[in-house]
């Protein structure tokens, strides 16, 4: 019906161009957005009846947000006495604004959607829990819980007198999802935990391994090469001739002889 009564007030507002007055662009954007709208948040109504929406917060605020703005245009039309000089769009303005007061009514309630009563829930729990069934703005304003405040004021509270858990609350709904978390942070943590042992055995390795550097070109002199050998010298005696060992001792003790001979007259 908005939307119909959004079309009429277009159509009005072209109907003077055909008089030589012309009104302002922004005039004829409003229209042409009002019916957008009009016909966005009926599509969206059957949409959320057809998936069993209790409550819908979008449309709420949608509605009571335009409510609001067309207090001001109703208002100035009232001051300006408009319904003399041009009764329809006065009747069309105050068709527009019953009809948005009446969709913040209507919003203001919710719907038992039917999958509610296809599950049984509320014929198997004694007492249901409220916030199921609960508006948009009674959710805002947490009143499901209000009976419940008041006769915890008149008598102490049993457990007969509390509701059941919403099947959102339950543990059957967050024990999987918390489970399916816990097991991803215990596959990081052990993958952390390998890649750390990992690196900590490759430094270890790397510290006690032993490096042999590079012989050095220092020694080299007149064309020879300094080298060291890598045989102890007692196996390298072993192996000796008998005047190499000779020319040794010579060598170890400054002379000719050996230790402990005696020279010949």
């Amino acid at each position: 019906m908005l939307t119909l009564v959004a079309v009429v007030t277009l159509v009005q507002d072209l109907s003077l161009l055909t008089y030589g007055h012309v009104l302002p662009v922004a005039v004829y954007l409003a229209a042409a957005l009002r019916i957008a709208s009009y016909t966005c948040a009926a599509f969206l109504t059957q949409h959320e009846r057809k998936h069993d929406v209790i409550t819908s917060g979008v449309q709420f605020t949608f509605w009571i947000i335009l409510l609001l703005c067309d207090v001001i245009p109703f208002y100035t039309y009232i001051m300006k006495e408009v319904y003399h000089t041009d009764l329809l769009k006065f009747v069309m303005l105050c068709v527009t604004f019953g009809g948005e007061a009446v969709q913040v009514v209507l919003f203001s309630f919710s719907e038992a959607p039917d999958y509610i009563k296809r599950s049984g829930y509320n014929s198997f729990e004694k007492h249901p829990c409220p916030e199921m069934t609960a508006s948009f703005p009674n959710q805002m304003l947490f009143s499901w819980m209000t009976r419940y405040v008041y006769r915890g004021w008149r008598k102490d509270l049993e457990e007969t007198d509390l509701f059941v858990l919403n099947p959102r609350d339950s543990s059957k709904m967050l024990v999987p999802p918390f489970e399916h978390q816990w097991e991803r942070e215990k596959h990081t943590f052990k993958q952390s935990q390998l890649a750390k042992a990992e690196k900590d055995s490759y430094i270890n390795l790397e510290e006690t391994s032993i490096h042999i550097p590079a012989p050095s070109t220092s020694g080299k002199q007149n064309g020879l090469t300094e080298t060291t050998s890598l045989v102890s010298d007692t196996a390298h005696s072993m192996f000796m001739p008998a005047n190499s060992k000779a020319a040794r001792a010579d060598t170890i003790y400054g002379t000719g002889t050996e230790p402990g001979a005696v020279d010949s007259v």
